[in-house]
């Protein structure tokens, strides 16, 4: 059994080299080696499943229709839906509509739809797809996420950070919390905050207001921009903070909790059945709560401790070698046109990080 892993785009499309969706590409080829499961990146390879990381552009659809019609396996992994495509980009809102029957159109076209988290599947489910839909963590390579403090020593003093420091990761959208983040940051001149990622200062919702921020930012705010060295950005902070108003997922919270930072993210559907107020993050729901709650992050060491420590367990349960046996056994059971023991397991469909 050999699957062929494709993304489209990497070769012509710059902004998506940084983007959530390639992270989630490289794990799966990481997840993949883990778990000894042989695979290659080449569409024109001989091989016996189609496994479709959601790109840009038409050929993905293609693609799918043709390898069916040669009778091959195909599986499509959503990670984009009309709900989280809303305020990025200008008109998203707009052409959201157009996005969703787009994407029902595509995503039916496999034999299976891989999700990053069952709050997806919840919505993928009101697609009317007509094929099944099974939830797969985006996981976290938690040897390589683990906290340097060498390395984060250096970033805080190459990037003059004297205090302690809330961040944040993620590219520069609207959706993604950012004019809250600034809000928080100026009512709390007492810590330094970074937000870490894309900028993006011309077509996308609230342009005008982030190109204000961009160039006068609180005192104590830096847009950094991409960091080549993520692992010495999130060993500089101290909090994690992650105010998105929507994701399918999250990976920037996996891999702080893999490395070790408390984190505060907004209470949003998506984190119910898995991230847990006071036991593995902080929840909050707007900017006094997200105010309060990093104070009191700030002042309580054992409330520290008990984030990090219980954090670390969800890191490493959603491990990178645990998602590739997970979609070791979608891969061997749907090449042996068994996937009925697997949607029959009710556990296995409402557990990404189960395998």
């Amino acid at each position: 059994m050999k699957v062929c892993l494709y993304q489209e785009g990497l070769e012509y499309m710059k902004m998506v080299t940084q983007s959530g969706i390639t992270s989630a590409f490289n794990h799966l080829k990481e997840a993949l080696e883990k778990a000894d499961v042989e695979y290659t990146t080449d569409i024109n390879d001989d091989f016996d499943i189609l496994h479709i990381n959601f790109g840009i552009g038409p050929t993905s659809m293609t693609y799918a229709n043709y390898y069916r019609k040669k009778g091959k396996k195909v599986i499509i992994h959503a990670h984009t839906t009309s709900e989280d495509f809303a305020n990025s980009f200008i008109m998203s809102d707009k052409i959201g509509p157009i996005v969703k029957k787009t994407l029902q159109m595509f995503y039916s076209q496999g034999d299976i739809v891989l999700c990053p988290s069952v709050y997806t599947k919840t919505i993928l489910s009101e697609y009317n797809l007509g094929v099944p839909i099974i939830p797969v963590s985006n996981g976290v390579d938690t040897n390589k996420f683990k906290k340097d403090n060498t390395r984060g020593q250096l970033f805080r003093e190459e990037n003059g950070i004297s205090r302690e420091l809330v961040f944040s990761v993620g590219q520069v959208f609207k959706r993604k919390g950012v004019f809250d983040f600034c809000d928080v940051a100026e009512h709390l001149p007492q810590f330094d905050f970074r937000w870490f990622g894309k900028v993006y200062d011309k077509f996308v919702v609230g342009n005008k207001e982030i190109k204000y921020y961009l160039e006068t930012p609180p005192f104590n705010l830096k847009f950094s921009g991409f960091v080549p060295d993520i692992i010495a950005a999130f060993s500089a902070g101290d909090i994690f903070f992650f105010p998105s108003y929507e994701e399918n997922q999250g990976i920037v919270i996996l891999e702080a909790a893999s490395i070790g930072v408390p984190i505060i993210v907004r209470d949003i559907p998506v984190y119910r059945d898995w991230l847990f107020h006071e036991e593995n993050v902080l929840k909050g729901m707007n900017n006094k709560e997200f105010i309060t709650l990093i104070t009191m992050l700030s002042e309580d060491d054992g409330l520290k401790k008990k984030l990090v420590s219980n954090g670390r367990r969800l890191a490493e349960k959603h491990d990178l070698k645990n998602i590739g046996l997970r979609l070791k056994k979608i891969y061997e059971h749907l090449y042996n046109s068994e996937m009925e023991n697997i949607l029959d397991d009710e556990v296995f469909m409402t557990d990404p990080a189960m395998f």
